[in-house]
């Protein structure tokens, strides 16, 4: 459980949006059903340039699920719209409502840098309202990917003034190196 792939972000605005929209008794609901390592790390201080490894991330998510009752990707994805939102500051969230959504998922390889380090993004095929983007991951991301994919793209697609957005898994499937392969399918809207 120590290889530290997720970046502080993940984990400090987890913490943060689990308090803002459903209070300190449900954020303390949820530690005590986490194991012990990963109820130790979302106990300390999360220091935004650290690293964390990526299980207690996924086991936090997971629980978040169970307790509050969150079986959507919709509603899961909320919580990776919430970590985009506060981790790009307000000048770059301003030049982004400057360009078009299809740029901004053309930089989807850079932005995913600023979350993990792990895992491979890459743009098969964009033009104006639709993209296709695939993942190359370690297997321990299988469950996770599809609501942070939606979260994610959701936002950066919102913030150049695109709605009306839809996801769509076209693939998903393990390579002979364990490593699994995601691709989907993006729709929108552009203003």
């Amino acid at each position: 459980m120590d290889e530290k792939i997720v970046k502080g972000a993940n984990y400090v605005y987890t913490k943060d949006y689990i308090i803002k929209t459903y209070g300190l008794p449900k954020w303390q609901q949820i530690l005590d059903k986490l194991s012990k390592p990963s109820a130790m790390i979302w106990s300390n201080n999360l220091i935004l340039i650290d690293s964390f490894p990526f299980e207690p991330y996924y086991e936090i998510i997971k629980t978040l699920a169970e307790v509050c009752g969150l079986n959507s990707t919709e509603e899961l994805g909320k919580v990776y719209e919430y970590i985009a939102h506060k981790s790009l500051n307000s000048v770059y969230q301003m030049f982004l409502s400057l360009t078009q959504p299809s740029f901004v998922l053309s930089r989807y390889p850079l932005l995913w840098k600023r979350f993990f380090n792990t895992g491979m993004v890459k743009i098969n095929h964009i033009e104006k309202g639709k993209a296709e983007i695939e993942f190359g991951l370690p297997a321990s991301f299988k469950e996770w990917i599809t609501p942070a994919c939606y979260g994610f793209s959701k936002a950066a697609i919102e913030m150049a003034g695109g709605s009306q957005f839809n996801q769509k898994l076209r693939t998903s499937e393990v390579s002979d190196s364990g490593e699994w392969k995601f691709v989907y399918d993006l729709t929108w809207l552009e203003k």
